[in-house]
């Protein structure tokens, strides 16, 4: 958990350094007492923490997780009389709504899986708090550093892809001449991966802003197509790509591998652009949202996940 001290100086201007604190959220008072948080020292809010749960049936923890936890972090905040509370989401919590995805809370909720039906609940829970601003961050798919590549850890998401496809590979499609993969997916769709620093330089940017509150979308204004970025995974593992669009049109190793992909197949197949007029009217510079990447872009900044 991160807060953001009030300001002691007296310019209205200063900002203090964020603070973290230590916090069990599997416990109704988050494990932090009044002591280490008294009431009218806290100015904001952030919750970042969330379960990447994508399998039915860890529906039960990954509600645990994103929905309980949001709910006592919720509770905690309005006891320290915070000012803002600002909830890292997802665009995903869009489920599999097609076409252009507005920055509001989400109406008819299509979840594909309990990842995205716990952040649907979540935002419901953070939309309906009157005491203190609310603002909801939707990053798109998050990726390493724009300049360096750099991801800590393993990663998900794409990087579990990545991986999927590079173990596949060498299991079953070694040495020169090997046909390629064919993949579930509609190429010429949108995946918008987003490098970790144009995320947080635009939470900031928006949490700097006094009077924004709402649902704002934190994504490449430019991103590649999911075309693009399954064939740069296909590449790092040594192989062309070709797409179907239908699972009944693979056979044999090319079936093993869509299973083995499961949940990440629906955001090959959804086609989900993701509007950003709430957060284009706030950030300093709209323009620096767009973030092309090449080919060769692509595979560098997975190929480090295609090792074993």
């Amino acid at each position: 958990m991160c807060i953001r001290d009030r300001p002691r100086a007296v310019r209205r201007e200063a900002v203090s350094r964020p603070r973290a604190v230590a916090a069990d959220f599997t416990r109704d008072d988050c494990g932090v007492g009044p002591a280490l948080l008294p009431r009218g020292t806290t100015a904001e809010f952030w919750h970042l923490a969330a379960r990447l749960g994508l399998p039915w049936h860890a529906r039960r923890e990954t509600f645990a997780a994103n929905v309980g936890a949001t709910r006592r972090l919720l509770s905690l905040a309005r006891t320290t009389g915070t000012v803002a509370f600002n909830h890292v989401s997802t665009v995903y919590a869009a489920g599999g709504t097609q076409g252009p995805v507005a920055e509001r809370l989400v109406a008819v909720a299509r979840p594909r899986n309990p990842y995205e039906a716990s952040t649907i609940a979540a935002e419901r829970l953070v939309g309906r708090q009157l005491d203190f601003r609310v603002r909801i961050l939707r990053p798109g798919v998050v990726i390493g550093h724009s300049a360096t590549l750099e991801h800590p850890g393993r990663g998900g998401g794409p990087f579990a892809v990545q991986r999927i496809i590079a173990d596949h590979a060498r299991a079953v499609r070694t040495g020169p001449g090997a046909a390629p993969l064919r993949l579930v997916a509609r190429p010429e769709a949108p995946l918008n991966l987003v490098p970790v620093d144009h995320v947080v330089r635009e939470a900031v940017e928006i949490s700097r802003s006094a009077e924004a509150a709402g649902v704002f979308h934190l994504t490449n204004s430019t991103p590649p197509t999911t075309g693009a970025v399954l064939g740069a995974f296909a590449a790092n593992a040594g192989l062309d790509a070709a797409f179907v669009p239908r699972a009944e049109e693979l056979s044999g190793g090319d079936r093993d591998l869509h299973q083995l992909l499961g949940a990440y197949v629906p955001y090959f197949t959804t086609a989900q652009r993701f509007r950003r007029d709430r957060t284009d009217a706030v950030v300093a510079d709209p323009a620096r949202a767009s973030f092309p990447m090449t080919h060769d872009h692509l595979r560098a900044g997975f190929r480090s996940r295609a090792m074993p």
